[in-house]
């Protein structure tokens, strides 16, 4: 007959947490992939709300000297075939791409659970319907569907926006939307 040490299992699943750094230890020993994906997207998100802080160039700003200079000092990263530095097109662009990604997130599911609550409040036909759309938009190809969206839209954030609004999608072919 075996015994178990209650404390020692509570242990093992982190019950004898009592702090917030304790809890963050504790998430850091047993999940060290997603505590080292935490602190790069951490960097990614201080990076992208203080981006006029950090770069000391404009990322628009042509400089015909430093052209396709390697980087130095001056420029971390360096610069481009327009002389253009690198680091603050990098950290600017940050910025465009967690407004796409949180604002297509956003709006992917409002419209879902929009839809998903209709559907399951009033049911019968609505319901049936609803369901038939949503297989036949499901059953074309992602990469199509965004060609055609782009091309019916200009190309402005909202229309990417738009373009890569579902959540559905993006999770069935995550890499497969030139846009997205």
């Amino acid at each position: 007959m075996s015994t178990l040490d209650f404390n020692t299992e509570l242990a093992a699943a982190g019950a004898n947490v009592k702090s917030r750094w304790g809890a963050v230890r504790f998430f850091v020993r047993r999940y060290p992939l997603g505590a080292a994906g935490g602190v790069i997207i951490s960097i990614l998100l201080f990076a992208a709300a203080f981006a006029p802080y950090i770069t000391t160039y404009d990322p628009l700003s042509t400089n015909a000297a430093a052209s396709l200079a390697r980087p130095s000092v001056q420029h971390w990263l360096g610069c481009d075939f327009m002389g253009r530095d690198l680091f603050s097109r990098i950290v600017y662009g940050a910025r465009i791409s967690l407004i796409v990604a949180v604002s297509s997130v956003s709006l992917g599911s409002f419209i879902g659970v929009t839809i998903g609550l209709l559907g399951g409040y009033l049911g019968g036909w609505f319901d049936l319907i609803t369901q038939r759309l949503l297989e036949m938009m499901q059953s074309l190809p992602l990469l199509v569907m965004a060609i055609i969206m782009a091309a019916a839209l200009s190309s402005a954030l909202k229309s990417i926006v738009l373009t890569c609004r579902s959540p559905d999608r993006v999770r069935a072919a995550p890499f497969s939307s030139p846009l997205c």
